[in-house]
């Protein structure tokens, strides 16, 4: 109401969100649940929320804290708790936003990361607090023996980018847009975005680089070991199809548990070559990078393969044929 009447910047907090729901009754009924409400998970998860933060219960990781004595809501015990606290954080998986806070520092610790994220989210913060590592993979299982969310994403490298610092826009999804700047920060690649409006993100379309490839990947989102992970497979450029790789959020300088079902050849977190000012670059190829390898046959390299042989034919004739018509897709 404040920003409504009064034109002040308004910031809304929400102790629980509208996904909680579905960590707290059988599929039958969430289903129902949405067919009456005629939503669909992705508006209630992505479109409803900026951001979402999950606070890991005390009963995992913190279990001394852990009581019933100081909320009557709270009924479960620390098995239980786990238990319910996994599926709810299952139910934000694949939000653009995601971020989860565990115990591994004790609750003032706890209070001082989330009003860390919030503040970089709305930009208050000026010291970044942490970055993005990722990472070549070279095979994987598919399926992987995780709960998967897939999305498809569209990244626009726009003029004046370099290697150093890359201004581009992301289309994840139908209805997710994105202005992204990544830049290099004591050694670290530190990636800032904003929330776009389809009528931003189509504005930002004129300003897109001619030379540039439309990067298109297929990500499966999933959680391990308490993070959030992204493993991004590409399919277009066509020189890249099928290359993938893994995406992951840190703070600082800590290490990532890398999932043991992916074969991993190595970090490229400072590899310039992995940049999207490279992979978009026309004059380059990634030749000797190897496809990534599933381990079944019929594989998401076999379908990104054919994808990428039927997008180098348009890209053939125009470099971004999706861009003019990527807001009716």
């Amino acid at each position: 109401i404040n920003a409504e009447y009064r034109g002040g910047k308004c910031l809304i907090v929400c102790d629980r969100g509208c996904m909680d729901g579905k960590a707290y009754c059988d599929e039958e009924t969430w289903q129902r649940i949405l067919r009456q409400t005629r939503q669909t998970p992705t508006t209630l998860r992505d479109q409803q929320y900026d951001a979402a933060v999950h606070l890991v219960t005390a009963a995992d990781g913190a279990e001394e804290f852990y009581t019933t004595g100081n909320n009557v809501a709270r009924w479960e015990s620390a098995e239980e708790a786990r238990r319910q606290d996994a599926l709810t954080l299952q139910t934000y998986n694949g939000h653009p936003r995601f971020h989860i806070v565990d115990n591994s520092t004790d609750f003032a610790g706890k209070i001082r990361r989330v009003i860390d994220i919030v503040g970089e989210l709305v930009g208050v913060r000026e010291e970044p607090r942490g970055g993005h590592r990722r990472f070549l993979v070279k095979a994987f299982p598919d399926p992987l023996p995780v709960d998967v969310v897939t999305t498809h994403l569209e990244i626009a490298v726009l003029m004046g980018s370099t290697v150093n610092h890359e201004t581009r826009i992301m289309k994840r999804g139908p209805e997710n847009f994105f202005f992204q700047s990544l830049r290099e920060v004591n050694g670290r690649p530190i990636v800032t975005e904003r929330k776009l409006s389809s009528k931003e993100y189509a504005g930002l379309l004129n300003q897109v680089d001619p030379t540039m490839e439309l990067i298109k990947k297929v990500s499966r989102s999933f959680i391990y070991d308490k993070r959030p992970l992204d493993l991004g497979t590409f399919i277009t450029p066509p020189q890249w199809a099928g290359v993938t790789l893994l995406y992951a959020k840190v703070e600082g300088d800590e290490q990532v548990a890398l999932p043991p079902f992916l074969t991993v050849e190595r970090e490229v977190t400072l590899e310039e070559e992995f940049s999207s000012c490279v992979i978009a670059s026309t004059a380059y190829t990634a030749s000797e990078i190897e496809p990534t390898t599933p381990s079944e046959e019929l594989t998401i390299e076999n379908l990104t393969r054919r994808r990428a042989r039927l997008s180098f034919c348009v890209h053939s004739k125009e470099k971004h044929p999706a861009l003019n018509s990527s807001l009716s897709m």
